[in-house]
């Protein structure tokens, strides 16, 4: 079954998001909203582009978190960029951010509050329904060929014009095939240092490995995240109170080095529903409380190593089998060299001190 519209949203808005996302389906608007739509195996990045070109039409909800949010700026970019009819949805009160605003100044869109969440909804199915209707007009006056002229000669030289016009899509269409493949498997230059919106299912099944009690122990906690200062420490609310917990065993680049905001920004997108589960370790030498921590069936450590927005601490990382599987993690993100390591000399944090240092005596 193909998808009508593309969700565009904030993890900060997926309950919103889920309880929209049912209400149009249930009046037959099939949507595509991420991770749900994601296939196995593919590529967070990948899977956005196609899931905005499948889609008539682009749904952004917005939120106060949305709205400084780099993934969803480059979805509306995207989206834009395609030519997609742009449906704002705002949820809350709040400015809209001058990158958004440079996309969607002039379109007109919906503020959903409690009191007009009820009737918005139906203004908005109706919307929907409105530019399909507009869509599948314009996919059909284009797909109509010209009226039959009953004169033979004529006849026959319109059947010829349409073999030839055949041919000629026929032509274009293996042009593009064999210049993608070429492009793909010998010219292509190594992937941007987009964010990937990762979770269980655009994680690389063929080595993900399924959370097990050995990860995360016997003492287990679950918490309600809050925070998320860093791409290896988040805030969470546990049992009443409020942590910082550093993830064991992994350290992320440092506020003022280069892919900080992407590691953050995946480590918040590898988070579902704002849920963690956690097996807190005490104190480090640096007084942080450590934790192996899972979101979903992600084991969090692990998989922004994967995806290579962190290091494996050496000296910090001790415990095994964990910390030795996340060492043949961190080799095969500098093979592929996916995140961070697309950079020519990636420093760790625990160097950059003093690599600062010896940068200002210079």
């Amino acid at each position: 079954m193909g998808h009508d519209v593309f969700i565009s949203h904030s993890s900060q808005s997926s309950t919103a998001a889920t309880s929209i996302v049912q209400q149009l389906e249930q009046n037959g608007i099939h949507c595509w909203i991420a991770p749900r739509d994601l296939n196995p195996g593919s590529e967070w990045a990948e899977g956005i582009i196609d899931g905005i070109e499948e889609c008539p039409v682009f749904l952004l909800l917005l939120c106060p978190h949305a709205n400084s949010s780099p993934q969803v700026l480059r979805e509306v970019e995207r989206a834009v960029s395609k030519k997609k009819p742009v449906i704002p949805v705002m949820l809350g009160n709040f400015t809209l951010s001058k990158s958004l605003e440079y996309f969607i100044s002039s379109h007109h869109w919906l503020e959903f509050s409690p009191k007009t969440a009820r009737n918005n909804t139906k203004i908005l199915i109706d919307v929907i329904h409105k530019k399909l209707s507009n869509q599948d007009r314009v996919a059909y006056s284009s797909s109509q060929e010209a009226p039959l002229n009953t004169h033979s000669r004529q006849t026959f030289f319109s059947r010829k014009r349409a073999v030839f016009s055949l041919l000629a899509l026929l032509f274009l269409l293996l042009s593009w095939l064999f210049f993608h493949f070429f492009w793909h498997h010998f010219a292509s230059p190594a992937p941007p240092p987009a964010v990937p919106k990762t979770t269980t299912q655009a994680l690389d099944h063929s080595t993900q490995a399924t959370i097990s009690e050995e990860d995360l122990g016997p003492d287990v906690v679950s918490g309600e995240v809050f925070g998320i200062p860093n791409g290896n420490v988040v805030k969470a609310r546990i049992n009443g109170k409020e942590r910082e917990l550093r993830l064991y065993g992994i350290d992320a680049p440092a506020p003022q080095q280069e892919y900080n905001e992407e590691a953050r920004a995946f480590l918040e997108q590898l988070i579902i529903d704002n849920r963690i589960r956690a097996t807190l370790l005490g104190k480090d030498d640096r007084g942080h409380t450590e934790a192996i921590v899972s979101s979903g069936e992600a084991l969090l450590n692990k998989e922004m190593i994967r995806a290579g927005y962190a290091w494996k601490n050496p000296k910090h990382c001790q415990k095994e089998p964990l910390c030795s599987e996340m060492g043949k993690l961190e080799q095969k993100a500098r093979d592929q060299r996916l995140g961070l390591w697309q950079g020519d000399n990636p420093i760790p944090p625990w160097e950059w001190p003093r690599h600062q240092k010896l940068l200002q005596k210079q």
